[in-house]
């Protein structure tokens, strides 16, 4: 049966309720609002209920949240891309200077260790979602002007 717009504006009053709806609720609405005069599509339970069987209102109610849902983690996807996007992008940026200021300087540094500059590396490329190829971590007490003046000198080596 066809759905009147009384059933379809109090489906939408219904789940306007929030986690906590009942027929009961909605009726309790529906009671008060008409005696404040205004206009309901009725204040009979039994009408209420007839038209939350008919029309699936349960059915109705968890496909919306589920709806809501799936809109929310997709929201919650884009905005956490693009939160890695300019995350890695700091990093880069970071790293750059860091490079920059080690080949300019007299040894300062912004990383304080390797340990450090093993996690901003391990940073980068989980945000950037590409796996290292080597999954080695750095366990031995080498600074971090000392880690990056060797990979430095290696690279300079091979060109």
């Amino acid at each position: 049966m066809k759905e009147t717009p009384n059933a379809q504006q109090a489906f939408e009053d219904y789940f306007g309720l929030g986690p906590e709806r009942s027929i009961e609720k909605l009726v309790g609405l529906y009671a008060e609002r008409k005696q404040n005069g205004e206009e309901v599509p009725s204040t009979t339970r039994s009408t209420i209920a007839g038209w939350s069987t008919e029309h699936n209102w349960q059915k109705r109610v968890l496909a919306r949240v589920e709806e809501d849902a799936a809109e929310i983690r997709k929201r919650l996807q884009e905005r956490s891309f693009k939160f890695r996007e300019r995350i890695a992008t700091a990093i880069e940026v970071d790293v750059t200077r860091l490079l920059q200021r080690l080949r300019n300087s007299e040894g300062e540094m912004l990383a304080e260790s390797a340990t450090d500059l093993e996690k901003l590396v391990k940073l980068y490329y989980q945000l950037a979602e590409q796996p290292l190829a080597d999954r080695s971590e750095v366990t031995a007490d080498v600074s971090a002007e000392m880690l990056i003046r060797r990979v430095l000198e290696g690279a300079d080596g091979r060109r």
